[in-house]
């Protein structure tokens, strides 16, 4: 049997590009418009500590980065289910190993969508980053403190060991199930 793409990537990779195309034209459409100097990193007290001129490409990093770690784990996510069950890295992976390979299929598809949901996550802050950095060049805004925005990374990981221990379950709950099946047709012959 082929490995095949999981079942609903298409949508979150859609989703993504989507962001990603609006964040590129908001980068594209502001660069022009920057003062002739900026800045672009703020201490935890929202005071800037780095200036960079306006015609800088700097202003591109963030877009650049965002691209890059989109590219890793659409990547990830596709290529997931084309490799060799035994090198993918699972919690409780010997029991995951005894699992039928639908059942691992299927595990390995909660994964992918995990990296493409945190991947949509980084797009929406690399947004929000870009959005409010131009915002505080135009000099409309005050930046924020650090401590507020330090939540969202700390909720991104958050999100990512909730996810980790839901998968974790559910190995464990399927390996359970199949071995209470074997061993109720055992007793059944």
């Amino acid at each position: 049997m082929q490995p095949q793409e999981p079942k609903g990537l298409g949508g979150w990779i859609v989703t993504n590009l989507v962001i990603l195309g609006g964040m590129a034209l908001f980068a594209v459409w502001a660069y022009p418009t920057l003062p002739a100097t900026y800045p672009v990193h703020f201490d935890m007290q929202g005071n800037p500590n780095r200036w960079v001129p306006g015609n800088s490409p700097e202003w591109f990093l963030v877009l650049g980065i965002s691209v890059f770690i989109n590219v890793v784990f659409v990547a990830i996510s596709v290529s997931l289910p084309k490799m060799p069950i035994s090198i993918v890295n699972v919690p409780h992976k010997e029991r995951f190993l005894q699992l039928p390979s639908h059942q691992q299929r299927s595990i390995l598809s909660s994964f992918s969508k995990m990296l493409l949901t945190l991947g949509l996550s980084v797009n929406v802050l690399m947004t929000g980053l870009y959005v409010m950095l131009y915002e505080v060049a135009l000099q409309r805004i005050r930046p924020p403190s650090g401590w507020p925005i330090l939540a969202v990374p700390i909720g991104m990981v958050a999100l990512m060991l909730g996810w980790t221990l839901q998968i974790s379950r559910r190995i464990r709950r399927e390996c359970e199930d199949n071995e209470m099946r074997q061993a109720h047709g055992q007793r059944s012959r």
